[in-house]
């Protein structure tokens, strides 16, 4: 068992584990602490309606994004109005990196940088809309 713990894998996993479950708590109660402060600033009640003085509001607000009915019209193609989304962000997300890496140290070089930029980007966002 002890043997586990030197693969870096399993540390691996055991971190990414540890990561997927604390940083959504943090993130929820900063947004709870943000509303907080907000009704505070605008002189009205914050968010004081589910669990001891508001605490579980952030996870009322989670369950309520995940139970939440998915509207999709009668007219459109179920199928690509599903998939859509799945298709342009990844091909965004692609191109994005080949256009910002950051100034480069010679002025004369962003026009070659650029250049790069939309030599490599331009082709893998139309590839992934054909």
């Amino acid at each position: 068992m002890l043997e586990l713990l030197n693969d870096p894998w399993v540390i691996r996993g055991i971190v990414a584990l540890l990561v997927l479950l604390i940083v959504p708590g943090i993130c929820a109660y900063l947004i709870f602490l943000e509303r907080k402060i907000a009704a505070w600033t605008q002189d009205r009640i914050g968010p004081n309606r589910v669990g001891p003085w508001g605490l579980l509001q952030s996870i009322a607000d989670g369950l309520k994004f995940l139970l939440k009915e998915q509207i999709i019209p009668s007219y459109v193609n179920k199928v690509l109005y599903l998939v859509a989304p799945g298709i342009g962000v990844p091909s965004s997300e692609r191109t994005w990196p080949r256009t910002s890496h950051g100034v480069p140290l010679a002025p004369l070089a962003i026009s070659a940088w650029l250049n790069q930029g939309l030599v490599q980007g331009l082709p893998l966002s139309v590839a992934d809309w054909m």
